[in-house]
């Protein structure tokens, strides 16, 4: 096994046989070399040693997660808080936070859902939630709260349905017949949630009549 390079240099440098090399300042220059390479030696231990330090964080925060997933199933009790808050930084942080608020919906307020929403915006987590939110919200009929999360009409049938009742019964009655009879005129059968959308849409007087 051959001598390590600082030592070589150091060897070198100082040997007699050497000094044809170092007229002047050739010493120095075997100096210099000799620390150059032992800084870039320290430098590699010092990489080698945080990569290590960051796969044992990466592991030791794998096993908080699971154990903290396990703590779920019993409910959200003080070990699975401790665990929680030794979480904030692990990617996958953001699936503790949907089991957990997908069992709260009921007392879930607009602003918790709204904070939750835009830490996962480009998650696929982010459409899940808000879709168990709204779909959550319509059934309760708690107009506000379905309304205060979002900025347009949902995509999916059932959700827009709500999405009109809710803006019927929050006084604007213009923009839900409207919408009433986009769904209204698609000639199938719509959600069942839409029902009491469109009988009040006929009762006022503005929809189709029915015989």
């Amino acid at each position: 096994m051959g001598l390590p390079l600082t030592t070589w240099f150091a060897r070198f440098c100082c040997k007699p046989t050497a000094c044809w090399l170092r007229p002047g300042n050739w010493a120095g220059l075997c100096s210099v070399l000799a620390i150059v390479t032992l800084s870039g030696v320290v430098q590699a231990a010092s990489l080698q040693s945080a990569a290590a330090q960051s796969n044992a964080e990466l592991s030791l925060q794998r096993q908080r997660f699971l154990d903290a997933m396990a703590e779920l199933r019993t409910g959200v009790g003080s070990r699975y808080q401790t665990l929680r808050q030794q979480l904030d930084d692990y990617p996958l942080v953001a699936y503790l936070d949907f089991e957990v608020y997908s069992e709260q919906l009921h007392d879930l307020s607009p602003e918790q859902a709204k904070e939750y929403l835009a830490g996962v915006i480009d998650s696929p987590l982010h459409n899940r939630f808000l879709a168990q939110y709204l779909s959550h919200k319509g059934r309760d009929r708690r107009w506000q709260d379905f309304l205060a999360v979002l900025d347009a009409p949902p995509r999916d049938v059932e959700l827009q349905c709500y999405y009109y009742r809710a803006l019927r019964e929050t006084g604007k009655a213009t923009e839900a017949w409207r919408g009433a009879e986009a769904l209204w005129n698609v000639g199938k059968s719509q959600d069942k949630a839409c029902d009491p959308l469109f009988e009040r849409w006929m009762s006022a007087g503005i929809g189709p009549v029915m015989r």
